[in-house]
Formats: structure tokens, sequence, C-alpha cells
């Protein structure tokens, strides 16, 4: 999660106006914060994933993503996908089959912070101190007990860069239906790039911004990733897809090769 740019404006209706809260009422949120997600520490988890990535101005393809995914945790082992690439993490090894190269990457993860592989804020309690030194907290509840927790990242001294998380959930649950990250950038930008915008037909008045006569680029990058079919059950979990159905240990030579439909993929081990 930490490479996630996300955000779309969630809004709740109903919703009640924020007021300032004090130390000990954000640490309260921050609780609530970490019992929605720490669901991803129980021992069976599986849920699928909508993910959508908005960006203003596009700049290059990568700007706008729209993906579904899937994971599964059956103990210690983990499965992750978006359909272009399959993470398994087993034991001491963490192996990622990526289908659009038919590459298969086997590496080493230290076991002591297996549950430090983020999928979704896995090792939740590491983060909370930096959660209430560094962002603003508010939280508001609507009608149909969805309720929203917004942290907003603290302004730097220049004021470059605003980052603000939602989570959306379900206080009967407590089960989250949404995380967003919005993050809003102003780059400095010279004449020469102004104009290579208006030739690539990406330039609006409205995203250049002069401050003491430097002209600044504002730019928003927003994803959104939804949760659906939550199920922490071991009969779910079981349906993990099998790593051995991917890759094989040769008890020969300990070297690892392709299984079955892969059989045609090329295997780097990084240690």
């Amino acid at each position: 999660m930490i490479k996630l740019l996300m955000g779309v404006c969630l809004t709740i209706c109903s919703a009640p106006a924020f007021a300032q809260k004090n130390s000990s009422e954000n640490a309260l949120m921050i609780k609530d914060f970490d019992r929605v997600i720490s669901f991803a520490k129980k021992p069976n988890v599986s849920y699928s994933t909508e993910t959508r990535l908005v960006s203003e101005p596009i700049l290059q393809k990568e700007d706008t993503l729209s993906t579904t995914g899937k994971f599964y945790k059956l103990g210690s082992h983990m499965y992750f996908t978006d359909n272009r690439q399959e993470t398994f993490v087993s034991d001491t090894l963490m192996v990622r089959v990526n289908n659009q190269r038919k590459q298969i990457w086997i590496s080493k993860i230290d076991t002591t912070i297996n549950s430090g592989v983020d999928f979704l804020f896995l090792n939740s309690s590491s983060i909370t101190k930096k959660l209430l030194t560094d962002y603003d907290i508010t939280e508001s509840t609507a009608e149909n007990n969805l309720t929203t927790i917004e942290l907003s990242k603290k302004s730097d001294n220049n004021g470059e860069t605003k980052t603000v998380i939602r989570l959306v959930f379900d206080k009967q649950t407590w089960l989250p239906k949404s995380v967003t990250l919005v993050v809003d950038m102003k780059m400095s930008v010279d004449d020469e790039e102004i104009n290579n915008l208006k030739n690539e037909g990406l330039y609006k008045n409205s995203l250049i911004k002069t401050i003491n006569g430097q002209k600044y680029l504002l730019r928003s990058q927003t994803m959104t990733v939804l949760f659906n079919k939550i199920d922490t059950t071991q009969k779910k979990a079981l349906s993990i897809p099998s790593l051995g159905d991917r890759v094989e240990l040769d008890s020969k030579n300990g070297h690892f090769k392709p299984a079955g439909v892969y059989s045609d993929y090329d295997v780097v081990k990084t240690f």
C-alpha cells in the first residue's frame, strides 16, 4: 500500500460537520482505524478488490488504472493477484508470477516480518504512532452505519503536497468498504514544459498557478480500492491457489523449475 496514489470523492450523506478533535479523541479514532483493517490479520481471509486510479492531468498511460484483484490468506500462506501478476507468500519465500512477461521471481523473506507483507496494512500497529503524529484525523457516521475516517497529512513548509487517506467501513461489521488515498501536488514548471503540455493537448489554464513569479502545475492523483466479499472462514480460504501448480523445487539440485502450464516461464531466483 505504500506506493498507492489513491482517491475518489467519497460522500457520506447526512454526515455531521467535523469538529476539532483533541489528542485522546484522535487516539480513539486511530483505534477504530486499526480495528477495521486488522481483519486482514485473522488466520483465514479472502476478499476481492476493485482498484481505480484517476489523475488530472493525465501525463502518461500509467496515470489511469482500473483493475480487479483477489486476496487469500490461509495461515502463513498468502496470495494476491491483480490479473497481471500473482504474488505468493509461503513460509520464507515470496514468489511473483508475471503472466505478461512469463517470468517467475523467487525471493526470501524474513519470517519475523511476514505479517509486514502489507496487502492491507497487515502490520498496522507499526503505523499508529506515525498517523497520530503526522495526520489530522476526523471521523463521521452516516445514517446507514457507514463510517468514514479521514486522515489529512499536515502541510509541510512549502505546501507542495497534500495527502488525504479515507477509510469507509460498516460500523456494524467493522469491515472496510473502501480505502482511498488522495495526493494533490504542486510542481514547478517553466515555459518550455508548459508549451509541451499545450502541444500534447493537456494544457488548461486552471492547471497552472503563479506564486511569487514561479509557475506551478497543479496535479491530483487519486486511487480507490473497493473491497467485496470479505470472508474470514477457513472454508473460503481453502480456495487459495496452489504455489505448487506454478513452480516446484527440484530436490536433486535445489533448483526451482516452472510447473504445469507454466513450463515455458523463466524462473529468476534472487538469493
